[in-house]
């Protein structure tokens, strides 16, 4: 006979050690904490995923790309679930922006470096060259990635403050000082839309020189007032400046 108002016991050998189940999932005492992809595949399937992928759906798309970043069915290939990720962000997948944008910079480093301490001659410029390539290869891949930091950044899924490698996108552009194509302006004017002054003030030159495409002395004046108000002493001057010049109202 089982009685009712006995109290149930539990086996808290067996509930306290968690239980990993993916790479983001953990099964807690008393609740599962289920990874999207792992709870997707369990409900849909992975073949089934694939043909709605085939078939143009993006959800299906972002959930596949996650599956294949974790391992879910299979081993884990970090390139084709970027990969994947990347096709779905570019079909307008929000959800796929985010989880990119988050494991991007998870994982973002510099470039390896050729050691040269104590080379000379034409071992130096061998070393010297290799690390020039490696750096110019790990710049256009930063650039490439950046479309896809740009909308999360925006909507703050991803922040400066949770990532502090985010700089690493547009530190170049600051250390050179200057805007030199349209993809630079337009990362200094997100980074400004989140409240970074300089960023704003490099927008602003930009702007006024016709630097990154764009030549708009009033867009300009409209930006320099923002980063004055920010607390940039330089676009300070340079708007009490314009205004002396009866150049700005």
């Amino acid at each position: 006979m089982i009685d009712l108002n006995a109290t149930a016991t539990t086996n808290t050998a067996a509930t306290d050690a968690p239980l990993p189940l993916g790479r983001h999932g953990l099964t807690y005492p008393g609740m599962e904490l289920l990874s999207m992809p792992i709870l997707a595949a369990r409900r849909l399937g992975v073949e089934r995923l694939k043909v709605a992928r085939e078939a143009g759906d993006r959800l299906a798309t972002y959930v596949l790309g996650m599956c294949t970043i974790e391992g879910t069915a299979g081993a884990p290939d970090e390139a084709a679930g970027v990969g994947l990720l990347k096709e779905a962000a570019d079909m307008g997948s929000h959800r796929a922006e985010n989880y990119l944008a988050r494991h991007l910079l998870s994982g973002w480093e510099g470039p390896e470096l050729a050691e040269t301490e104590g080379l000379t001659g034409r071992a130096l410029r061998l070393a010297e060259r290799e690390n020039a390539e490696r750096l110019a290869d790990h710049r256009e891949r930063t650039r490439g990635d950046w479309r896809y930091l740009r909308g999360p950044i925006l909507r703050g899924s991803v922040t400066e403050a949770d990532y502090p490698a985010i700089r690493t996108v547009y530190n170049e552009i600051v250390w050179r000082g200057r805007v030199t194509d349209a993809l630079e302006l337009d990362c200094c004017m997100v980074m400004g839309s989140v409240g970074d002054a300089h960023a704003t003030y490099l927008a602003a030159l930009a702007y006024e020189c016709g630097d990154g495409g764009a030549l708009c002395f009033d867009v300009a004046a409209r930006l320099m007032c923002r980063a004055m108000r920010m607390g940039h002493h330089d676009a300070f001057m340079w708007v009490r400046f314009a205004r002396r010049e009866g150049l700005v109202a």
